[in-house]
């Protein structure tokens, strides 16, 4: 067993947006302070996988290595950061010291001691996103699994219908075959897709939109038994309802965070959804001093969704009262970002095919997207007068959204131009010459070079 102690030592547990942003400020922080401190980051992965838009890179019909998926992944040891230590080790539990601090133990047999803990570990959907500890090739094999899955199925079934659903569901459906009979179910526990954070009328187009769209068929019911297990292979899936649909894939779309399960030992640190427990001003653990979290915590109740602004606006109050707690001085309170927005800001179903931003719940700044998109031409005098749904041109004055939106979003995608700050903070060390783009995968195989995690 190997120990690892430092004074004003900083752990952050998971290594994406999250764990890299806050890397970055607490040493700009530090130094601004004239303050020393130690940083670690431990993730149990050695790849990051970007969230938006990883529905439409899993699921191109090319090889596992096209540009889709190049560039919205990249192994951690390309985001080191310099002056932060990195291990790569799942993280099994956190204990609170009975004197300040915490002892964490990993998987691989090592203790770390800490002064601050910070979780970063944000949530895991079957299947959509790794799971904790899987390496790059076994990733790479289940998602070449889940395409010769879909390649052949008649029968998909998503159950969950929350963006993430929605967007799934959307990809899935330009996947499969469904012009020769395919369907994809979506189960949906309202009448409605999306939750009531949304407006009504943002989530009744939409969902008139996936209920029309050729291969959908959209159920008002819920999953019961395993629900939160997917299958790639033939099984029957039992609703609520009495009903049964025999699935050739069975695709689980529901949130899990990860935190409640290390941190188990400390009473009251996670909620029984395994968010952490935080004071919403400071984002300070309300169960035990010194401890932080970003992205994983119960603050989402009141920002309403986790999305990159809002987790850099986390970012910057932790980094902040983490300096404070450490100096002994008064934390800052926390001011969440685009806080007239408490929902996911767009939608997509199916890339290409259509998305829209959600407006009708975002004030002013909604009303003025809603009813300027496309200002002044062509539908100011246009389409929107009459009152149809969507323009020639794809778009419609009258909301933000249609084939046009879609297709504009997906030149992004193909370009690799939407991308979040983790990758863009990779290209900027392989510029700088800190990190090699050594990267080589091998179809079929999944064999690659990497360098050693720091």
């Amino acid at each position: 067993m190997t120990t690892h102690s430092d004074n004003n030592r900083i752990v952050i547990i998971g290594h994406g947006l999250s764990g890299l942003e806050l890397s970055k400020e607490l040493l700009t922080l530090a130094k601004k302070k004239s303050a020393s401190i130690s940083i670690t980051v431990v993730d149990s992965r050695d790849f990051y996988e970007m969230d938006m838009g990883m529905p439409y890179a899993l699921l191109q019909k090319q090889d596992i290595n096209a540009e889709s998926y190049a560039t919205s992944s990249c192994l951690q040891s390309q985001l080191k950061v310099e002056g932060v230590s990195y291990k790569k080790d799942t993280v099994r539990s956190v204990a609170a010291r009975s004197g300040g601090g915490f002892t964490l133990l990993t998987a691989g047999g090592t203790t770390i001691e800490a002064n601050v803990v910070v979780c970063a570990t944000g949530f895991t959907i079957p299947v959509l996103k790794p799971a904790t500890g899987m390496d790059w090739g076994a990733r790479r094999e289940e998602i070449d699994a889940l395409r010769a899955a879909l390649s052949t199925a008649r029968t998909v079934v998503i159950a969950g219908s929350g963006n993430a659903g929605v967007e799934l569901a959307g990809e899935v459906r330009l996947y499969v075959d469904t012009a020769s009979g395919c369907k994809v179910h979506l189960i949906c526990s309202s009448d409605l897709v999306l939750n009531d954070t949304f407006g009504e009328g943002d989530r009744r187009h939409i969902t008139n939109k996936i209920r029309d769209a050729p291969g959908m068929v959209l159920h008002t019911d819920r999953v019961v038994g395993e629900y939160g297990k997917p299958s790639l292979s033939p099984s029957t899936v039992k609703l609520k309802s009495g009903n049964t649909i025999a699935a050739d894939v069975y695709l689980p779309c529901f949130a899990k965070f990860l935190a409640g399960e290390y941190l188990s030992q400390i009473d009251g640190a996670a909620l029984s959804n395994g968010q952490v427990a935080v004071n919403q001003e400071s984002l300070e653990s309300t169960a035990v001093k010194g401890l932080f979290a970003i992205g994983c915590s119960d603050i989402v109740q009141q920002e309403g969704h986790i999305s990159s602004p809002k987790i850099m606006g986390q970012v910057k109050t932790v980094a902040a009262n983490v300096l404070a707690y450490l100096a002994g001085t008064a934390s800052v309170v926390h001011t969440p970002k685009m806080g007239f927005v408490k929902h996911d800001i767009y939608s997509i179903f199916g890339t290409g095919y259509f998305s829209m931003l959600h407006t009708e719940k975002c004030g002013i700044p909604g009303m003025c997207c809603r009813y300027l998109c496309g200002f002044p031409f062509p539908c100011l005098f246009g389409c929107c007068l009459c009152g149809c749904d969507e323009g020639p041109c794809g778009y419609t004055c009258m909301r933000p959204a249609g084939g046009g939106h879609a297709k504009a979003i997906q030149k992004f995608k193909v370009s690799g131009k939407l991308i979040n700050s983790v990758i863009g903070h990779k290209r900027d060390n392989v510029k700088k010459g800190l990190v090699d783009d050594d990267v080589t995968v091998q179809p079929k195989t999944y064999t690659y070079t990497k360098s050693a995690v720091v």
